[in-house]
């Protein structure tokens, strides 16, 4: 596995394959992988954040319901990083 020698393959996260590794083994010592169902929500707007996603396939997208309930593809994030929600309100 690639990740031991800091070089990304094909379908390995960018952000995890940089981290130092004794940064990423403590964060994969609390970590679990998880697999997604095509248009799974992962949290709403306004709710509390739980948990922080790192993909290593397919993609996240953050979408914006507008108020004739139409949506908006506001983010989309990919292998080289992480998924968080954040609520910038105000």
């Amino acid at each position: 596995m690639s990740l031991s020698q800091g070089h990304p393959t094909q379908g390995e996260n960018r952000l995890l394959v940089i981290m130092p590794p004794a940064s990423r083994e403590r964060l994969f010592a609390m970590s679990q992988r998880v697999s997604m169902d095509y248009g799974r929500l992962v949290v709403r707007a306004g709710d509390r954040l739980e948990d922080v996603y790192f993909p290593l396939t397919g993609v996240l997208s953050l979408l914006v319901v507008l108020e004739d309930g139409t949506s908006v593809d506001a983010a989309t994030y990919r292998l080289r990083g992480h998924a968080r929600h954040t609520n910038r309100a105000g």
